[in-house]
């Protein structure tokens, strides 16, 4: 029987086309490919051809579009950081001599404290432009991975893996860009300004708001403890520590410059006076701090309520750092008279007794006055108070978590806040107060410390505090 050419040819292809078919592929599924490959109408497929061209086509022409328009605003970005490095005041500038102008400058310097202070935070991103090389880095490696994590199908132990490690990675490098770390005593960080914690805070929510969603919907518990805990130790715990530390730094900075001033003032005319201190404004970082903490927990309080297990305790663990902080505040047991002499040794019930039987019990007791480092340490010791309290306010929970872990911190949550209750009480700042002295904790702060105790007690659940 003879066969055509045409049909020989068929058969040859069919055959060879048979060979290269894969093992775990049916005949019928793989002719659905070869169609779908091969197209039978020649007028369809130029079509479909001409019109992937055109687009990509399209696509190339709004990629170079963007390119200029990059080009564009980089240009533009570097004439304004220009403008305000000409606009900035020189501190080698003579100071000005006429009183007109001390007053403008003095009522500018009265404006700016009253305006609008995260309104004029928001003013001065936009105007300085200021960039970071580590963050914008941190930025892309971090959406790099997500991209790759949410074109996964299925459980991928390594992805999960690397996507732990950039936000871990990206935790790291928002510490290190605050520096809250190593923050100094004396001179005062002036690095960190309001245009630094608003450029962070802006990476820490996209990381709380995206990257921590991500990591929790692959349901691993032990990689998401470990990225909660490096967000605790790496940044909340820091930013706490930091208002005892900015405090001190701040008080003792422009006390220093007043002082600075008067005596450069006293000196005569023709006399050589060295030069001050540096006088110009010191950003107050504290108040930005407090945005960038709360920014943090309204953040990770707005992601789902499925994961809920794994952000729970968060607010526990800054209230008690904000515990620890408030101790190590008021650790010490000196009262100071009412004329600025310093008993270290009077107890809070020798101070209850009065005046008549202290003196009676230690004849030879004496007073040494207060130096200026102890009175510039209450000054910040009272202005840490407010903040270490406002962070307590704001740690209150009362959906705490129901389970082992969630009991243990409520637990140290009241044995801390009972430490604290106990230490005011013993120090009995109203009778000291009586008896001439000054306590270490003054009312105003006694009564600020005991309300926000009062506020995370009766929040906590009462299987919890044993009342």
């Amino acid at each position: 029987m003879s066969v055509s050419p045409q049909i020989s040819v068929r058969i040859a292809i069919a055959i060879t086309v048979l060979k290269h078919k894969p093992k775990d592929q049916s005949i019928p599924s793989y002719l659905l490919d070869l169609q779908s490959h091969f197209l039978s109408d020649d007028s369809q497929a130029t079509c479909d051809e001409d019109a992937w061209r055109n687009h990509a086509l399209s696509l190339e022409k709004e990629l170079e579009s963007l390119k200029q328009k990059r080009e564009e605003d980089e240009e533009e970005l570097f004439r304004l950081r220009q403008n305000v490095t000409k606009d900035m005041p020189d501190d080698s500038d003579a100071a000005p001599t006429k009183k007109k102008t001390k007053k403008a400058g003095k009522a500018q310097e009265l404006q700016l404290q009253d305006d609008d202070w995260p309104a004029k935070r928001e003013e001065r991103l936009n105007a300085t432009g200021q960039s970071s090389p580590s963050l914008t880095a941190a930025l892309t490696s971090l959406r790099s991975v997500l991209n790759s994590v949410s074109s996964q199908t299925g459980d991928d132990p390594p992805r999960n893996s690397r996507l732990l490690a950039a936000i871990t990675r990206t935790i790291d490098t928002i510490g290190r860009f605050l520096g809250l770390q190593n923050i100094p005593t004396s001179p005062v960080p002036s690095e960190l300004n309001e245009s630094r914690i608003a450029m962070a805070s802006q990476l820490l929510v996209y990381v709380l708001r995206v990257a921590f969603p991500a990591l929790f919907y692959q349901d691993i518990s032990h990689s998401s403890s470990i990225a909660v805990s490096r967000l605790i130790s790496t940044l909340f715990v820091p930013v706490v520590r930091s208002f005892t530390l900015i405090s001190r730094a701040y008080i003792m900075h422009h006390l220093d410059t007043s002082l600075a001033k008067k005596t450069s003032k006293s000196r005569k005319g023709n006399e050589k006076v060295p030069k001050p201190p540096s006088q110009t404004l010191v950003p107050d970082a504290r108040m930005d701090l407090l945005t960038l903490l709360s920014e943090a927990l309204n953040t990770l309080d707005s992601i789902s309520p499925r994961y809920s297990g794994y952000t729970a305790g968060i607010r526990e663990h800054i209230a008690l750092e904000s515990i620890r902080a408030l101790e190590l505040l008021y650790s010490t047991g000196t009262t100071v008279g009412a004329d600025g002499i310093m008993d270290s040794n009077a107890t809070p019930e020798e101070t209850s007794r009065g005046p008549e039987s202290s003196q009676a019990s230690h004849p030879h007791r004496r007073g040494t006055v207060l130096s200026r480092k102890d009175r510039l340490e209450a000054l910040a010791r009272k202005d840490a108070t407010w903040y270490l309290c406002h962070i307590l306010n704001s740690c209150v929970s009362t959906g705490g978590p129901k389970d082992e872990l969630g009991s243990m911190l409520n637990g140290a949550l009241f044995d801390g806040t009972a430490r604290i209750v106990k230490m005011c009480i013993s120090m009995d700042c109203d009778n000291v107060a009586r008896v001439g002295r000054r306590c270490v904790m003054d009312v105003m702060c006694r009564n600020m410390v005991l309300a926000a105790c009062e506020k995370i007690i009766s929040a906590l659940p009462q299987e919890n505090t044993g009342l």
